[in-house]
């Protein structure tokens, strides 16, 4: 799409939302014009993305719509073969935190993240380093699983200590870190300290009753795309296969996690039945779901006033 044919795009759904707002008012409270005008040109252009490279395309835009500000530098390095960013905030302290994209495992890479990782690494503290994992249809499961293996190796061969790094990342990248806890778990692997999981993707097999219930709330997509991804990152492997819907999985034995969910959107009972699943199986859960808010809401932090104490508590919980 041409950055006019986009711009105008942008300007038509403005228009559509300020005549809805100006007869039934804001569909959340807390929902600016200019919130509820980008969620909705967000819903638009995933829904009508008709292939993987649309899908990338239209990520990458949205990722341009988002005002970002003091931007925190960035470093490229190689891990290994795969291509990587440091995020370097202002006197970091020792904490490490690799960081995984979502993007249903077949787009989103570390351009379109770029801006929550710069804010993730400036209100932590933390060096954050941002990983270009392989996607699929082309790499499936579990070659994401894999080169976030590469990436923990490449940091511990580094001498960074376990216990000083966390995993951390939003949809389908909350799951590939809980996956990749999982590896590590039963490779017998020192655990990192803990993992924020943002909107996670659990559940590949699409069983969720919150995938119908908040549709034309959530920019995410229908139920049918989110088979599709699925479809995609399964490859020949079963959709409820543990690599590639861990909530499935003994969880027993992982460190401390962080799941941050927003209220209203269509993967929300992946967070939800995460967290059961993960305290009755001993591990230590703090879930917080966010009343009318979307999927990876911290991803809007100068749109939406509920994203600053979504921050607040990661800093807390990698520890500042």
């Amino acid at each position: 799409m041409s950055t006019a044919r986009h711009l105008s795009g942008v300007a038509r759904t403005a228009a559509r939302v300020a005549a809805r707002r100006a007869r039934h008012g804001p569909r959340h409270p807390h929902w600016s014009w200019q919130y509820e005008t980008l969620l909705a040109y967000m819903r638009d252009q995933f829904r009508q993305a008709g292939s993987v490279d649309d899908a990338r395309r239209q990520l990458d835009l949205a990722s341009q719509l988002r005002p970002q500000r003091r931007p925190t530098p960035i470093e490229v390095v190689d891990v290994d073969g795969l291509a990587a960013e440091w995020a370097v905030p202002e006197q970091p302290t020792d904490r490490v935190i690799l960081y995984l994209h979502g993007g249903g495992y077949s787009f989103g890479s570390v351009a379109s993240h770029r801006a929550l990782v710069r804010r993730l690494a400036r209100v932590t503290r933390a060096r954050v380093l941002s990983l270009e994992y392989r996607l699929a249809p082309e790499h499936p499961c579990p070659a994401a699983i894999d080169d976030a293996l590469t990436a923990w190796r490449w940091l511990r061969d580094r001498g960074i200590a376990a216990d000083r790094i966390h995993l951390a990342g939003d949809s389908a990248g909350g799951g590939l870190s809980l996956a990749t806890l999982l590896a590590l778990r039963d490779a017998d692997q020192p655990l990192p300290a803990g993992a924020v999981l943002l909107s996670p993707w659990t559940d590949l097999t699409v069983s969720g009753d919150s995938t119908l219930l908040y549709a034309d709330d959530d920019y995410l997509g229908t139920q049918e795309r989110l088979y599709d991804f699925a479809a995609h990152y399964a490859g020949k492997l079963s959709r409820s296969d543990t690599r590639v819907s861990p909530l499935f999985a003994d969880l027993h034995g992982l460190p401390p996690l962080l799941v941050l969910a927003g209220g209203v959107e269509v993967i929300l009972d992946d967070s939800v039945r995460l967290a059961d699943r993960a305290r009755n199986a001993g591990v230590t859960v703090d879930l917080h779901v966010e009343p009318g808010e979307v999927h990876v809401y911290p991803v809007f932090a100068e749109l939406t006033p509920t994203a600053k104490p979504a921050l607040e508590r990661i800093a807390s919980f990698v520890g500042r």
